[in-house]
C-alpha cells in the first residue's frame, strides 16, 4: 500500500503541491456558483411573476390581434407618469383576474397624454380608466378611477355575462 502523507515520521513522503493548487479552482467554482445561482433564482422569479397574457402598447396592433383571435379588448387608459395606472395594471395581473384576461381579452395600455385622439374617441374623463369592449362593437363595461382588484373582478364578470346572453353578437366566443 503506497500512501502519501505530510507526516515527517511516515515512510512515504508527500509530493510538493503543484503551482496551480486545487484550492484555487474550488475557489473559482464557488465564486462562479455564487454568481450563477442568484441569477437563476432571479430568472425563475421573473418567469413565475410574468402575467399569463401580454400587454400591448400599440392600439392598432392590439385591435387587429383581437379581431384575428376573436377576443374582446381590455383598454387601460393611464398617463405615462401616473402611479394609479400602474396600480390598475397590477390589479389586472392578480391571480383571480389574470386567467380571465388571458383567455378572453387582448390587453392594451394607452397613455392619455400621448393618445389624445383615442381619449376623445372613448370619451375618457378620468385616469385611469379600463374599458372592456369588442374591436367593432360599441357595447362596453367601464372601470373608472383607481379601482381595487376585488371591485374589478365584477366588471369582468359583467362584461362576460353581457356578451354570453347577448343575441346581437352571435359570433362572440362567449
Amino acid at each position: 500500500m503506497n500512501m502519501k502523507t505530510d507526516n515527517p515520521d511516515h515512510p512515504v513522503k508527500s509530493t510538493p503541491k503543484s503551482p496551480v493548487s486545487p484550492d484555487r479552482s474550488h475557489s473559482f467554482n464557488k465564486k462562479f456558483l455564487f454568481l450563477i445561482i442568484p441569477m437563476l433564482i432571479i430568472a425563475v422569479i421573473i418567469l413565475i411573476n410574468r402575467p399569463a397574457f401580454q400587454w400591448y402598447y400599440d392600439y392598432h396592433k392590439g385591435m387587429t390581434l383581437a379581431r384575428e383571435q376573436k377576443k374582446a379588448v381590455l383598454l387601460l387608459f393611464t398617463l405615462s407618469d401616473a402611479k394609479q395606472g400602474l396600480l390598475m395594471k397590477g390589479c389586472c395581473e392578480l391571480p383571480e383576474i389574470e386567467p380571465i384576461i388571458a383567455e378572453n381579452f387582448i390587453a392594451i395600455i394607452l397613455y392619455g397624454d400621448k393618445n389624445k385622439m383615442l381619449v376623445d374617441q372613448y370619451k375618457i374623463t378620468t385616469i385611469p380608466t379600463i374599458i372592456l369592449t369588442w374591436p367593432d362593437d360599441p357595447r362596453e363595461v367601464r372601470a373608472v378611477g383607481n379601482v381595487k382588484g376585488y371591485r374589478l373582478l365584477p366588471k369582468f364578470e359583467e362584461f362576460l355575462e353581457l356578451n354570453k346572453t347577448s343575441s346581437e353578437n352571435q359570433d362572440n366566443p362567449f
